[in-house]
């Protein structure tokens, strides 16, 4: 009785701090471990994509499938490339439309597939303002569901034909959702079609496109934590100057926690930031977003910081205006 008793006494009793903290560690080098094996993963995929076919026969398959192949090299290298999780889906939305008539990447948020970007739709088609819930049985829902690609057609199911109603356009012959899963859940899904009696259509290479882009931004906070050295190499300080490795560990952190900020209000507001660029009115239209994200690197980055560098106002006129200034106008200095 005293046994049992004492048994359930030691299993309400936390675990003693040390032991807590450990298993923190453990854990956070397990993750570390994980990407480094994702960019590892990433970058022997790329060696093997750049390994191009050189098609001379005028066999129209081996020329197709020539194509799709350089198709994915392509693509391979803009991921490996990619500094953020808005340059890297960009990348799948472009590469994606040479495999297929049209495409769009719904972004899973909350309980709704949010349009991002979008082509192949007619030129006043707005995948912004396209919503679809994801409590339904179409083939987004059912990709991201079952974590898997799913083909299907308008005829297949009502749900489907409902979906290539919404898009609007002339009815798919084909369609296809792939899922984009970061990490430990389905962050996007990919859908693209095939209109009219030809055209691209290669549902393998877009399957194979989004594990690419999931293995990419798996990978980011690896390869912005060790980014590849670049040429030519900054000069060193004289050996009589101090450096302090904890002042420069704190403005690399800030560093890349001003592009994480920067890269997320990309992400969500592709098609404000493009109007806002073209009237300099970036911060009007962005105003909630820009001040919420400043408030974040205020609290986040060490005051050492913030009283010598501004990296995120530096990340807003790089990225947000594209260098230019004018187009955002901050309120503060």
């Amino acid at each position: 009785m005293s046994t049992t008793a004492g048994g359930e006494q030691n299993r309400r009793t936390p675990a003693p701090f040390g032991d807590r903290l450990g298993e923190l560690s453990r854990r956070i080098e397990e993750w570390l471990n994980e990407s480094r094996h994702k960019a590892e993963s990433l970058r022997q995929i790329v060696e093997e994509a750049r390994r191009e076919p050189r098609v001379a026969a005028p066999d129209p398959a081996l020329t197709e499938g020539g194509e799709t192949l350089r198709a994915l090299a392509r693509f391979a290298r803009d991921v490996e490339a990619g500094t953020d999780q808005a340059g890297i889906l960009g990348a799948l939305v472009s590469s994606a439309s040479s495999l297929a008539s049209r495409v769009i990447l719904f972004v899973v948020r909350s309980e709704s597939f949010t349009g991002w970007s979008a082509r192949g739709f007619a030129p006043d088609f707005k995948p912004r303002e396209i919503s679809l819930p994801v409590a339904t049985d179409n083939l987004l829902a059912q990709a991201r569901n079952r974590c898997g690609s799913v083909h299907s057609t308008p005829a297949s199911s009502e749900e489907d034909a409902a979906l290539a109603q919404r898009l609007g356009g002339p009815p798919p012959r084909q369609m296809t959702a792939v899922p984009l899963w970061v990490r430990d859940r389905v962050a996007a899904v990919l859908y693209a079609d095939s209109v009219g009696t030809g055209g691209p259509w290669s549902a393998e290479a877009l399957g194979v496109m989004a594990s690419l882009a999931g293995l990419g931004l798996e990978a980011l906070p690896y390869r912005q934590k060790h980014p590849r050295p670049v040429s030519p190499e900054p000069e060193q300080p004289p050996m009589d100057e101090a450096v302090d490795p904890e002042e420069t560990l704190l403005h690399e952190e800030a560093r890349r926690f001003a592009r994480l900020l920067v890269s997320e209000i990309v992400l969500y507001n592709g098609m404000s930031l493009e109007e806002g660029r073209r009237h300099k009115d970036i911060y009007q239209r962005l105003k909630d977003e820009i001040d919420r994200s400043h408030l974040m690197y205020g609290q986040r980055v060490s005051p050492r910081v913030l009283g010598t560098s501004d990296y995120f106002r530096q990340e807003l006129v790089r990225v947000l205006a594209q260098g230019d200034e004018s187009a955002i106008a901050l309120p503060w200095v």
